[in-house]
């Protein structure tokens, strides 16, 4: 995934309120293992499975954003784009600086095929992600906004600066980190690692092979069962370690 450097400088957004436009029902085909990609600069991303080889999207752009479709039914982009302001025009994507960013939010509502894999980065935006099964891999960060994932998928890797990061579902592998929020992980088996700057940290699994958690403020929390070859590793520099264990673990 990208990193959070890049994105900082855009993560206070702010302008007058403008009408927003809607965003017409658009439908193209993605394979049932195929990639979707999308990235938002302020607002919010939603995205629910379906039973269908094809990505569907609607919602409202924000005034001053213009969205940018490219790819292929194998892996498709979806691309918010905010015009440059005060300096006579241009295009900019979120990723880059070029201007002081959109005038409003702009919030996508995409439906994918159940198991897709994505990929998806915002600024000042929320992320929400629910009912995928059998994606190879979910990764979500944002700058400023909760990110929030219930589903189903080998590896999960999800990240925020500034906002909680929670998820819900079953992974063989789950990475999740914040610098100031809470992180709440439900129902892994496999690896996990959680780290926190400033929030808590809890985790709920089963078989774990690997749990590393750290919060330098807050509290942190393991309940579930472990693997025979586990290892866990737990650290807080300013709060309290709590791991509950079945009771005939070795």
């Amino acid at each position: 995934m990208n990193g959070w450097n890049k994105a900082l400088i855009l993560a206070l957004l702010g302008g007058p309120a403008m009408a927003a436009t809607p965003i017409a029902n658009t439908v193209k085909p993605l394979a049932a293992d195929g990639t979707l990609e999308v990235s938002n600069v302020s607002g919010a991303i939603t995205v629910t499975a379906w039973d269908r080889n094809e990505v569907a999207w609607s919602g409202s752009l924000g005034e001053g954003s213009e969205l940018k479709v490219t790819g292929s039914d194998s892996r498709l982009v979806l691309e918010v784009e905010v015009k440059e302001q005060g300096s006579g025009g241009g295009w900019f994507s979120w990723g880059g600086w070029g201007g002081k960013g959109p005038k409003e939010p702009t919030t996508l509502n995409i439906q994918v095929p159940r198991a897709a894999s994505l990929d998806l980065s915002a600024v000042s935006a929320s992320i929400d992600v629910r009912g995928l099964s059998g994606s190879d891999r979910i990764e979500a960060e944002s700058v400023s906004g909760n990110v929030t994932v219930e589903a189903e998928a080998g590896k999960v890797d999800l990240s925020a600066v500034s906002g909680d990061v929670d998820f819900r579902g079953k992974a063989t592998s789950a990475e999740l980190g914040t610098v100031s929020g809470d992180i709440e992980i439900g129902e892994v088996f496999g690896d996990i690692s959680a780290d926190s700057v400033s929030g808590d940290v809890t985790a709920r699994g089963s078989a774990i092979t690997r749990f590393e958690g750290a919060t330098v403020s807050g509290d942190l929390e393991l309940d579930g069962s472990l693997a025979p070859t586990a290892t866990v590793s737990m650290e807080s520099v300013s709060g309290s370690l709590t791991m509950r264990l079945p009771a005939d673990t070795s």
